[in-house]
Protein backbone atom coordinates (compact mmCIF):
# COMPACT_ATOMS: atom_id res chain seq x y z
CA UNK A 1 0.00 0.00 0.00
CA UNK A 2 1.39 3.59 -1.10
CA UNK A 3 1.63 6.38 1.19
CA UNK A 4 -1.10 8.02 -0.63
CA UNK A 5 -3.25 5.82 0.22
CA UNK A 6 -2.79 4.81 3.68
CA UNK A 7 -2.42 8.97 4.25
CA UNK A 8 -6.33 8.91 2.45
CA UNK A 9 -7.67 6.13 4.77
CA UNK A 10 -6.17 7.50 7.48
CA UNK A 11 -8.02 10.62 6.89
CA UNK A 12 -11.08 9.48 5.91
CA UNK A 13 -10.99 7.58 9.56
CA UNK A 14 -10.33 10.93 11.34
CA UNK A 15 -13.58 11.96 8.90
CA UNK A 16 -15.57 9.50 10.03
CA UNK A 17 -14.55 9.45 13.69
CA UNK A 18 -15.48 13.26 13.56
CA UNK A 19 -18.81 12.82 12.26
CA UNK A 20 -19.57 10.04 14.74
CA UNK A 21 -18.47 12.88 17.35
CA UNK A 22 -20.67 15.61 15.92
CA UNK A 23 -23.70 12.76 16.04
CA UNK A 24 -22.86 11.95 19.52
CA UNK A 25 -22.66 15.73 20.67
CA UNK A 26 -25.99 16.49 19.30
CA UNK A 27 -27.49 13.02 21.14
CA UNK A 28 -26.21 14.39 24.87
CA UNK A 29 -27.56 18.23 24.14
CA UNK A 30 -31.03 16.85 23.07
CA UNK A 31 -30.98 14.41 26.29
CA UNK A 32 -29.70 17.11 28.39
CA UNK A 33 -32.32 19.38 27.07
CA UNK A 34 -35.16 16.90 27.49
CA UNK A 35 -33.92 16.53 31.37
CA UNK A 36 -34.33 20.24 32.27
CA UNK A 37 -37.58 20.85 30.56
CA UNK A 38 -39.05 17.80 32.24
CA UNK A 39 -37.62 19.11 35.38
CA UNK A 40 -38.87 22.64 35.43
CA UNK A 41 -42.18 20.74 34.38
CA UNK A 42 -41.89 18.69 37.51
CA UNK A 43 -40.66 22.37 39.63
CA UNK A 44 -37.62 20.90 40.74
CA UNK A 45 -35.36 23.47 38.91
CA UNK A 46 -36.00 26.84 38.44
CA UNK A 47 -35.40 28.60 34.65
CA UNK A 48 -33.17 30.79 35.81
CA UNK A 49 -31.12 28.22 37.20
CA UNK A 50 -30.89 26.26 33.60
CA UNK A 51 -27.71 26.62 32.06
CA UNK A 52 -27.48 28.98 29.40
CA UNK A 53 -25.83 26.37 26.89
CA UNK A 54 -28.48 23.66 27.25
CA UNK A 55 -31.20 26.31 26.66
CA UNK A 56 -34.04 25.39 24.05
CA UNK A 57 -33.92 26.97 20.96
CA UNK A 58 -36.10 29.63 20.10
CA UNK A 59 -36.99 28.06 16.73
CA UNK A 60 -37.11 24.25 15.00
CA UNK A 61 -34.02 23.98 12.72
CA UNK A 62 -35.00 23.15 9.36
CA UNK A 63 -34.69 19.32 8.09
CA UNK A 64 -32.13 18.53 5.65
CA UNK A 65 -31.74 15.31 3.97
CA UNK A 66 -29.26 12.67 5.95
CA UNK A 67 -26.66 12.78 2.93
CA UNK A 68 -26.47 16.72 2.41
CA UNK A 69 -25.64 16.91 6.16
CA UNK A 70 -23.25 14.09 6.35
CA UNK A 71 -21.08 15.64 3.12
CA UNK A 72 -21.05 19.21 4.58
CA UNK A 73 -20.07 18.02 7.80
CA UNK A 74 -17.33 15.76 5.96
CA UNK A 75 -16.02 19.00 4.49
CA UNK A 76 -15.92 20.90 7.61
CA UNK A 77 -14.12 18.30 9.40
CA UNK A 78 -11.26 18.37 6.83
CA UNK A 79 -11.31 21.61 6.18
CA UNK A 80 -10.95 21.75 10.41
CA UNK A 81 -7.42 19.92 10.43
CA UNK A 82 -4.61 21.85 10.46
CA UNK A 83 -1.03 21.46 9.22
CA UNK A 84 0.74 19.55 12.00
CA UNK A 85 4.74 19.73 12.49
CA UNK A 86 6.03 17.06 13.77
CA UNK A 87 8.34 18.54 15.69
CA UNK A 88 5.90 20.34 17.46
CA UNK A 89 3.76 17.43 18.37
CA UNK A 90 6.91 16.14 20.17
CA UNK A 91 7.24 19.33 21.66
CA UNK A 92 4.25 19.38 23.37
CA UNK A 93 4.72 15.92 24.84
CA UNK A 94 7.45 16.92 25.98
CA UNK A 95 5.86 19.76 28.16
CA UNK A 96 3.11 17.70 28.98
CA UNK A 97 4.80 15.32 30.54
CA UNK A 98 7.17 17.86 32.70
CA UNK A 99 3.84 19.28 33.96
CA UNK A 100 2.69 16.55 34.62
CA UNK A 101 6.02 15.66 36.92
CA UNK A 102 5.43 18.98 38.22
CA UNK A 103 1.71 18.37 39.41
CA UNK A 104 2.77 14.90 41.28
CA UNK A 105 4.79 17.41 43.05
CA UNK A 106 3.03 18.67 46.14
CA UNK A 107 3.91 22.45 46.12
CA UNK A 108 5.54 23.51 48.83
CA UNK A 109 3.46 25.88 50.97
CA UNK A 110 5.19 29.30 51.99
CA UNK A 111 4.77 29.54 56.25
CA UNK A 112 4.93 33.23 55.93
CA UNK A 113 2.60 34.05 53.30
CA UNK A 114 -0.95 34.80 54.77
CA UNK A 115 -3.15 33.32 55.79
CA UNK A 116 -6.90 32.70 54.00
CA UNK A 117 -9.90 33.87 55.73
CA UNK A 118 -11.84 31.44 57.49
CA UNK A 119 -15.87 30.68 55.93
CA UNK A 120 -18.88 31.36 57.48
CA UNK A 121 -19.02 28.11 58.84
CA UNK A 122 -15.34 27.54 59.94
CA UNK A 123 -16.30 30.95 62.16
CA UNK A 124 -19.25 29.50 63.89
CA UNK A 125 -17.96 25.59 64.04
CA UNK A 126 -14.88 27.34 65.91
CA UNK A 127 -17.67 29.28 68.23
CA UNK A 128 -19.57 26.15 69.03
CA UNK A 129 -17.59 23.03 68.61
CA UNK A 130 -16.36 23.18 72.69
CA UNK A 131 -19.77 24.13 74.16
CA UNK A 132 -21.17 20.81 71.78
CA UNK A 133 -18.24 18.99 73.24
CA UNK A 134 -19.27 19.38 76.19
CA UNK A 135 -22.83 18.47 76.20
CA UNK A 136 -21.59 15.13 74.16
CA UNK A 137 -18.40 14.22 75.66
CA UNK A 138 -18.90 10.42 74.82
CA UNK A 139 -19.59 11.33 71.39
CA UNK A 140 -17.19 10.73 68.51
CA UNK A 141 -15.72 13.79 66.15
CA UNK A 142 -17.99 12.57 63.42
CA UNK A 143 -20.93 12.90 65.71
CA UNK A 144 -20.30 16.29 66.69
CA UNK A 145 -19.28 17.55 63.25
CA UNK A 146 -22.59 16.37 62.73
CA UNK A 147 -24.29 18.28 65.17
CA UNK A 148 -22.39 21.40 64.38
CA UNK A 149 -23.76 21.22 60.96
CA UNK A 150 -27.08 20.71 62.22
CA UNK A 151 -26.87 23.89 64.27
CA UNK A 152 -25.83 25.60 61.26
CA UNK A 153 -28.31 24.61 59.32
CA UNK A 154 -31.61 25.84 61.71
CA UNK A 155 -29.62 29.38 61.98
CA UNK A 156 -31.53 31.90 60.23
CA UNK A 157 -30.03 34.51 57.63
CA UNK A 158 -29.90 37.08 60.59
CA UNK A 159 -27.87 34.68 62.61
CA UNK A 160 -25.58 34.27 60.14
CA UNK A 161 -24.75 37.96 59.53
CA UNK A 162 -22.21 38.66 62.52
CA UNK A 163 -20.36 35.53 61.10
CA UNK A 164 -20.49 36.99 57.39
CA UNK A 165 -19.47 40.29 58.69
CA UNK A 166 -16.79 38.74 60.20
CA UNK A 167 -15.65 36.62 56.93
CA UNK A 168 -15.78 40.05 55.07
CA UNK A 169 -13.59 41.85 57.27
CA UNK A 170 -11.04 39.11 57.50
CA UNK A 171 -11.15 39.13 53.40
CA UNK A 172 -10.42 42.84 53.14
CA UNK A 173 -7.14 41.80 55.89
CA UNK A 174 -6.16 38.92 53.52
CA UNK A 175 -6.49 40.85 50.12
CA UNK A 176 -4.13 43.54 52.10
CA UNK A 177 -1.75 41.16 53.37
CA UNK A 178 -1.45 39.42 50.11
CA UNK A 179 -0.77 42.72 48.25
CA UNK A 180 2.16 43.71 50.49
CA UNK A 181 3.11 40.06 50.53
CA UNK A 182 3.30 39.87 46.19
CA UNK A 183 4.48 43.20 46.01
CA UNK A 184 8.38 42.42 48.73
CA UNK A 185 8.10 39.17 45.91
CA UNK A 186 8.65 41.22 43.21
CA UNK A 187 11.43 43.31 45.17
CA UNK A 188 13.32 40.27 46.33
CA UNK A 189 12.64 41.31 50.33
CA UNK A 190 10.98 39.17 52.63
CA UNK A 191 7.72 39.53 54.46
CA UNK A 192 6.00 38.08 57.09
CA UNK A 193 1.95 38.68 56.90
CA UNK A 194 0.55 39.08 60.59
CA UNK A 195 -1.61 36.72 60.33
CA UNK A 196 0.96 33.79 59.53
CA UNK A 197 2.87 35.67 62.58
CA UNK A 198 0.04 34.95 64.75
CA UNK A 199 -0.52 31.46 63.54
CA UNK A 200 3.03 30.65 63.81
CA UNK A 201 3.03 32.01 67.50
CA UNK A 202 -0.08 29.98 68.49
CA UNK A 203 1.26 26.74 66.80
CA UNK A 204 4.34 27.20 69.33
CA UNK A 205 2.12 28.18 72.09
CA UNK A 206 0.31 25.35 71.10
CA UNK A 207 3.22 22.64 71.07
CA UNK A 208 4.98 24.00 74.18
CA UNK A 209 1.28 23.57 75.75
CA UNK A 210 1.54 19.52 75.13
CA UNK A 211 5.00 19.47 75.86
CA UNK A 212 4.26 20.77 79.72
CA UNK A 213 1.31 18.34 79.97
CA UNK A 214 3.43 15.67 78.68
CA UNK A 215 6.21 16.62 81.35
CA UNK A 216 3.72 16.92 83.98
CA UNK A 217 1.97 13.62 83.49
CA UNK A 218 5.70 11.91 82.93
CA UNK A 219 6.54 13.53 86.43
CA UNK A 220 2.95 12.23 88.20
CA UNK A 221 3.66 9.01 86.97
CA UNK A 222 7.19 8.94 88.37
CA UNK A 223 6.09 9.84 91.91
CA UNK A 224 2.95 7.67 91.71
CA UNK A 225 5.49 4.47 91.04
CA UNK A 226 7.83 4.17 93.75
CA UNK A 227 4.22 3.77 96.25
CA UNK A 228 3.19 1.33 93.97
CA UNK A 229 6.32 -0.41 94.20
CA UNK A 230 5.90 -0.25 98.13
CA UNK A 231 2.78 -1.84 98.12
CA UNK A 232 4.23 -4.83 95.98
CA UNK A 233 7.15 -5.49 98.10
CA UNK A 234 4.72 -5.45 101.22
CA UNK A 235 2.24 -7.45 99.70
CA UNK A 236 4.84 -9.86 98.39
CA UNK A 237 6.53 -9.67 102.34
CA UNK A 238 3.15 -10.80 103.72
CA UNK A 239 3.17 -13.75 101.00
CA UNK A 240 6.69 -14.76 102.54
CA UNK A 241 5.45 -14.64 105.89
CA UNK A 242 2.64 -16.76 105.25
CA UNK A 243 4.53 -18.91 103.83
CA UNK A 244 7.33 -19.47 106.26
CA UNK A 245 4.70 -19.46 109.30
CA UNK A 246 3.78 -22.93 108.54
CA UNK A 247 7.23 -24.17 108.17
CA UNK A 248 8.41 -22.41 111.63
CA UNK A 249 5.82 -24.47 113.28
CA UNK A 250 6.45 -27.40 111.68
CA UNK A 251 9.84 -27.31 113.02
CA UNK A 252 9.00 -26.52 116.52
CA UNK A 253 6.50 -29.47 116.54
CA UNK A 254 9.44 -31.79 115.77
CA UNK A 255 11.87 -30.40 118.25
CA UNK A 256 8.70 -30.36 120.98
CA UNK A 257 8.34 -34.35 120.21
CA UNK A 258 12.20 -35.11 120.29
CA UNK A 259 12.55 -33.65 123.82
CA UNK A 260 9.94 -35.38 124.46
CA UNK A 261 11.29 -38.75 123.46
CA UNK A 262 14.75 -37.93 125.12
CA UNK A 263 12.51 -37.68 128.65
CA UNK A 264 10.76 -40.66 128.63
CA UNK A 265 14.32 -42.59 127.54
Amino acid sequence: MSNSEEFKQAKDAVVASLFELSKTCDEVNKNVLNFFNLAQKMDLISASETPALVEAPTAAPKKRSAKKNVEEKEFEAVESIPEIDDSEVFEDAKTGDEESAEKKQKKKKDPNAPKKPLTTYILFSNKVREEVQKLHKQASQTDIAKEIAKRWALLSDTEKEPFQTAYNEDKLRYAEEMSKYIDAKEKGEEYIAPSALAYQDATKHKKEVARAKAAAEKKEAEISSPTKSKKRSNEEEDEIIEIEQPIEKKKKAKKSKKKEKITLD
